[in-house]
């Protein structure tokens, strides 16, 4: 059908499971248990075992965009350069120099 897409209807309040994550990122368990250790992601742990919000995912994909996390040592690295740029831009904002 000519002019006909497909749209996804998200709730904001689901929860994903790590096997979700994985599956949407394309990711190992080790690497994702990497980003928890390291603190990019930062799941809940609910009912039987720990879950993402969704927004979280979308945060992790904005602020690691062009970054490169494939093992353990570049995944800290970047970690490290998120932080910094988080701090700069409070900082910024708190200052008045971002509206």
């Amino acid at each position: 059908m000519k002019g006909v897409f497909y749209m996804e209807i998200i709730r904001r309040t689901r929860m994903l499971k790590a096997e979700e994550v994985r599956e949407d990122l394309d990711i190992s368990v080790t690497q994702l248990n990497l980003f928890k250790k390291i603190g990019i992601l930062n799941p809940i742990f609910l009912g039987k075992g720990w879950k993402y919000s969704q927004q979280e995912i979308l945060d992790f994909q904005r602020d690691y965009a062009g970054l490169d996390v494939s093992n353990p040592k570049k995944a800290m690295e970047a970690k490290k350069i998120v932080d910094e740029n988080k701090r700069l831009a409070i900082s910024q904002f708190k200052a008045g120099e971002i509206v």
